[in-house]
């Protein structure tokens, strides 16, 4: 039996509680680890492990499923990562590619396991396998570690001429010698010969991702990244880990597997662990759907920027069109189904058996044809004398078991007693992914029908969606903003919808004729102070206009891997009041001149300086695109004043504005009374300090 791991980190200690699903830590010293109960073994002669994989993969769940990545972990954190980096895989470019190679060299230097001599630290008033029990301690404990090293490398392939797509990508298969499985050689792409020419990948753009763990320095520092430079690194890592080795994986061990553990509960207790085995494969499907909506919610963002550049889909029912008003709403309803699949990660991890129970309990597909295939299929195997004709599917006792949700929703027609037939499933209605049964602390054995139930209904396959988005006009590259974007101006707090035909605006007047400069005070974008580059941009002392299709190019930023945005403090030098903009990437064109300032007074959030003595001051904070609540404003005051780092979490925070993005946070503030404003900002999952 294969052993069960998990990726390793600086956090984690021998003995400590763990939960394999979503790979959180839990609590330290689940169980003791008594002196002489480590043990360390090494690999036989040789003194190296070593596991080469080389293969294509045509999906981000394929690669996944290949680094033994968690799903649920992927999917509450909203991206893919690598050793605690989201930057190592580029989800757009697996995506849109044609081919993506993986390979995978791991290497096992040394293993540190616990003997047999541990010992199970129960706590008072709770039961084992009680929901408060699977919080606090996990469904298995953190036993050995693996040390040695393990490195990845992705290059995806994608070609230019989109007419050559099919030829250039059977060209590479057959440079790599890929069989039926879609493996190949390690050595496939280099050292001549059989490898791939340039004639293959001419016309064809590369993007080269690498992570190692282990190893030290596995390149020349001068040399770049290539195909040739990444296999040569995959075939030299095991000599290199050989002389620099470090932990990579934790293993795990699951309580009942523990003697003291059961024999702590074995008189008159049923002990009912968690097993996450059954749900694997369905939060797989739920992983492929959260990182689709996550692809559609970045074509609805550009659709939103560049309507122009759309059309409605003729002859299709419920098709989109290229409205403002409607992408919103359309936007609204995507990260609406990103939630309920977050919610149902999160009911999986406190109750894995739900599913079971929820799918005994469904009646069947409501489609009618699919419900009549499933029922028609049954029957024959069935066999039975009393049994109904084929064709009469409202006899639904035929049905031999509960289906997929990714696939019984493969159609927008649902019908039931409160509902009418041919409708969209309502996005904004309440749904039954209540989990409040499960997050009681309760010693009692729950039966059941007392645990919560997953309406499967609730959730829509996004090929439903993909199917009735706006498609580009003819002769429009996808690649490419609207030569139409509207200039808009910049409203002081949150944007003004991106797309929207605001009137054209004069142009800048004479600087000698300007009553009021414009004064940038502070300005932060995708984690980086850049207030001194903002500065620069303004012209003629008054005017400033960004085009946040070029916010990357032009200011610094923190390698987010998705969404960026800007937020800048700034005001008039002949009004006292500051004034507060956010621009997000690629949400129009926004100008900034003295004419324009009138305009944007309705809604403007303004900030007065303030009186007395209340200082050091926060003027606003903002977390992705939004201002943070209450809770995270009390956190970022209470840091403020005792000048303690904060560490940028959702939970920090107060919520998560922006799923499945990795967020910033800027922090405008002032120190002294008629001093300079001051921003401090930070990247999700890393700490915020003061300037």
């Amino acid at each position: 039996m294969s052993l069960l791991l998990a990726p390793y980190n600086d956090s984690m200690r021998l003995g400590m509680g763990f939960n394999s699903y979503t790979q959180t830590l839990c609590i330290d010293g689940a169980v003791t680890v008594a002196p002489g109960s480590v043990e360390k073994l090494r690999a036989d002669d040789p003194s190296q492990t070593v596991t080469y994989s080389s293969r294509l993969v045509e999906t981000l769940g394929e690669l996944v499923d290949s680094m033994s990545i968690s799903y649920s972990s992927s999917i509450k954190k909203g991206t893919v990562e690598i050793g605690g980096s989201a930057s190592a895989i580029n989800e757009d470019k697996i995506k849109s590619s044609d081919i993506n190679a993986v390979v995978s060299v791991k290497v096992v230097n040394q293993t540190t396991i616990l003997t047999e001599n541990v010992i199970f630290q129960a706590t008072k008033d709770v039961a084992a396998f009680s929901p408060r029990f699977n919080e606090i301690y996990g469904d298995c404990y953190i036993s050995g570690f693996i040390e040695g090293g393990e490195f990845t490398g992705i290059a995806s392939i994608r070609s230019l001429d989109r007419s050559k797509t099919s030829s250039i990508t059977t060209a590479i298969k057959s440079s790599l010698s890929a069989g039926k499985q879609e493996d190949f050689t390690l050595d496939a792409m280099n050292f001549g010969g059989g490898g791939l020419s340039s004639s293959v990948l001419k016309d064809t753009e590369t993007t080269i991702s690498i992570s190692w763990m282990g190893g030290g320095q596995v390149k020349e520092p001068k040399t770049a990244w290539d195909l040739d430079s990444m296999f040569t690194a995959a075939a030299a890592f095991p000599a290199s880990v050989a002389a620099c080795p470090q932990r990579t994986w934790a293993i795990l061990t699951k309580y009942k597997a523990n003697k003291s553990f059961v024999e702590q509960w074995q008189e008159g207790n049923k002990l009912t662990p968690l097993e996450y085995d059954n749900v694997a494969s369905y939060t797989a499907e739920l992983f492929d759907s959260y990182m689709e909506y996550k692809q559609l919610l970045k074509q609805v963002q550009y659709m939103m920027a560049n309507p122009d550049n759309y059309k409605v889909q003729q002859n299709v029912h419920n098709a989109i069109p290229p409205e403002i008003n409607t992408l919103v709403a359309v936007r609204s309803a995507l990260r609406n189904e990103m939630n309920k699949i977050v919610r149902v990660v999160d009911i999986l991890a406190k109750n894995p058996e739900i599913l079971k129970i929820s799918q005994d309990n469904d009646s069947g597909p409501t489609n009618s044809l699919v419900r009549s295939i499933v029922l028609e299929s049954s029957q024959a195997w069935q066999d039975t004398a009393d049994s109904k004709t084929v064709g009469d599917v409202t006899r639904l006792s035929a049905f031999p078991g509960p289906q997929s949700v990714l696939s019984d929703t493969s159609t927008v027609e649902r019908t039931d007693k409160s509902t009418k037939a041919n409708t969209l499933t309502d996005v904004n209605e309440p749904t039954d992914l209540d989990e409040g049964a499960t997050d009681k602390s309760t010693a009692t054995e729950e039966t059941a029908e007392d645990k919560p139930m997953i309406d499967f209904a609730k959730l829509l396959a996004p090929e439903i969606w993909a199917k009735l988005l706006p498609v580009l006009k003819p002769g429009i590259d996808p690649g490419q903003p609207s030569k139409q974007d509207s200039v808009m101006p910049m409203p002081a707090g949150f944007p003004p919808i991106p797309g929207t035909n605001a009137p054209t605006q004069p142009d800048p007047v004479d600087p000698s004729a300007v009553k009021h400069l414009l004064k940038i005070e502070a300005a932060a974008y995708g984690g980086v102070d850049v207030t001194e580059e903002v500065r620069n941009l303004v012209t003629e002392g008054c005017i400033l206009e960004l085009n946040t299709d070029q916010l990357g190019a032009i200011l610094p930023a923190t390698p987010l891997g998705d969404w960026r945005v800007l937020s800048l403090m700034y005001r008039w030098d002949t009004k006292p009041r500051y004034q507060l903009a956010i621009m997000r990437d690629h949400s129009g064109i926004f100008k900034f001149t003295p004419s324009l300032e009138p305009a944007v007074n309705t809604g403007a959030i303004y900030y007065p300086q303030p009186e007395g003595n209340s200082f050091p001051f926060l003027y606003s904070a903002i977390y992705g695109d939004s201002a943070v609540s209450n809770q995270g404003r009390f956190v970022l005051f209470h840091a403020l004043n005792t000048k303690e780092a904060v560490e940028i979490t959702n939970e920090t925070m107060g919520g998560d504005p922006w799923v499945g993005t990795i967020k910033s946070v800027a922090v405008f503030y002032q120190k002294v009374k008629d001093g300079p404003i001051f921003v401090a900002t930070a990247a999700e999952r890393s700490t915020l300090r003061w300037v």
